[in-house]
C-alpha cells in the first residue's frame, strides 16, 4: 500500500526555519460565531445581516444555517470585498438546514484583517416572523 503525505503533514513533519506551519493551521483552537436573527421587518434584496467577527490571522473553517420560514431568498456569506468568501446558501426554504463552506479563494487563507462577518440577502426578501440560526467555526492560534 502506497502511502502520501499533505503538504502541511509533510511541513509538520520535517520544519525548518523558513518552512514553519502557521499554529492555525496546525494545532489551534476553534472558535465559534453563533447568532440567532428574528426577522422584525422584511429583509429586501441587498440587506446585510451582521453575524459576528473574525480575528485577524483566524482561519476559516465550516459553518451551518438553520432556517425557519417560507422565504426563497438565497444568502451569500462573507465580509466586505468578499461577499461569499465564507459560503453561499441557496433557495433558504427548499433546504432548510445548510452548511456554509469557504471559498475556493478562502479556504486554508488566512484573514488578513479582523472582519465583520455578514449575510447578504439575494434573489428575494425575508419577510416578517422567519429565524436564521447561524454558526460559523474558526481557528486561531492557541
Amino acid at each position: 500500500m502506497a502511502t502520501t503525505d499533505g503538504a502541511n503533514f509533510a511541513i509538520a513533519e520535517s520544519p525548518t526555519p523558513s518552512n514553519l506551519l502557521e499554529v492555525q493551521v496546525w494545532g489551534g483552537r476553534v472558535r465559534a460565531i453563533v447568532d440567532k436573527v428574528t426577522v422584525t421587518e422584511t429583509l429586501a434584496t441587498q440587506t446585510i445581516i451582521r453575524m459576528g467577527k473574525m480575528p485577524k490571522g483566524a482561519l476559516p473553517l465550516h459553518g451551518f444555517l438553520r432556517f425557519t420560514g417560507a422565504s426563497t431568498a438565497t444568502l451569500q456569506i462573507g465580509y466586505t470585498g468578499r461577499l461569499y468568501a465564507l459560503g453561499n446558501a441557496t433557495e433558504l426554504t427548499t433546504t432548510k438546514t445548510q452548511s456554509l463552506y469557504p471559498s475556493a479563494t478562502q479556504c486554508n487563507s488566512l484573514l488578513t484583517q479582523p472582519r465583520d462577518i455578514y449575510a447578504t440577502v439575494r434573489t428575494a426578501p425575508i419577510v416578517t416572523a422567519e429565524v436564521l440560526d447561524f454558526q460559523y467555526l474558526y481557528s486561531v492560534p492557541s
